[in-house]
């Protein structure tokens, strides 16, 4: 018969108690990550109810003199981008110097300032977000401001791809969405209107400028055309400074700092960044796509009339 010692049970007892020990605090912890995620998922949910049940656009009031300023910018914006026909004839006279290829290389000035206009709406539409409406259109206007000025000033018309196509181009693309994005803090019932008012001053702006151009090229050169055409964006830097936002911003920032583990969480994914900045999700709409892809190539042809079709009259 064996007598065990009741000490020699002691080891067993105190592994079962580690044990056991571990299995609380994996599920303490597990507890504690459950809610703190339960927290930040209700303080996101939370933010935005708020802001839904909150803000009312006003329809009106100041918001009359943002759709007037919204019209102004859009009309200067795209005036000077469909009148770059009539611009580009005067540069072929300006800067022909015999070279056979004066055509092309006169013409990419325009397209280099078109397309970046329309590839800057994406970063401007990121950066109203997270920097400001108004911020992001004032120094848009600042951009287009040194591009015109120093165009005036430009001797080779290489040098013009980075004045009037870098630098105005940049400068339009980041006036040209908060323009419209700001409607939206100011108008419901009456947006369909403002929207109209807003994209009716490219129109009117381009027919004034189709007319004017001629006379101010024909009778102050290019030169003294570009000092003008400045003038036009140097209106647009007070024009920007009426747009204040009214919606709050929805940021995430509070809720990354609930727990460790949440930003851990967000540095691992691979796609944070397009998560963080653009909404992915819109994609999985068919329509959405197809709308976007047609109207995409549909701009391949859209402005070589504004820019050869003055030539060829």
């Amino acid at each position: 018969m064996i007598i065990t010692h009741p000490e020699s049970n002691i080891p067993r007892i105190g592994f079962i108690v580690i044990l056991e020990h571990v299995r609380r605090s994996k599920l303490s912890f597990s507890s504690d990550v459950e809610q703190k995620q339960a927290l930040k998922s209700d303080a996101e949910n939370g933010l935005m109810r708020t802001v839904s049940k909150e803000f009312t656009p006003p329809d009106g009031g100041w918001g009359w003199v943002v759709c007037f300023t919204s019209m102004l910018c859009n009309g200067t914006v795209f005036s000077i981008m469909n009148t770059f026909g009539i611009l580009y004839t005067f540069l072929l006279d300006e800067y022909a110097a015999g070279d056979s290829e004066i055509s092309l290389k006169t013409s990419f000035v325009g397209s280099v300032s078109t397309g970046l206009t329309f590839l800057m709406s994406i970063v401007s539409s990121i950066l109203s977000d997270r920097v400001g409406i108004r911020q992001t259109a004032f120094v848009g206007t600042l951009f287009g401001l040194v591009g015109l000025v120093s165009s005036a000033f430009v001797t080779e018309l290489e040098l013009l791809y980075l004045t009037f196509g870098v630098f105005l181009g940049i400068g339009a693309g980041l006036i040209y969405s908060p323009s419209l994005t700001i409607l939206g803090h100011y108008f419901d019932k009456h947006m369909g209107l403002v929207n109209g008012i807003v994209a009716f001053g490219s129109s009117l702006f381009s027919i004034i400028l189709s007319i004017a151009l001629p006379y101010l090229l024909k009778g102050i050169q290019v030169k003294y055309t570009f000092i003008v055409l400045a003038g036009m964006y140097l209106i647009l830097v007070f024009c920007t400074l009426t747009w204040k936002p009214l919606i709050p911003k929805q940021s995430n920032l509070a809720a990354l700092t609930l727990s460790k583990e949440s930003v851990v969480e967000h540095v691992n994914d691979c796609c944070a960044f397009a998560k963080t900045f653009l909404n992915t999700k819109i994609f999985k709409n068919k329509a959405y796509v197809i709308w976007a892809v047609s109207l995409g190539l549909s701009l391949f042809g859209y402005f070589v009339p504004f820019v050869h079709l003055v030539s060829i009259l």
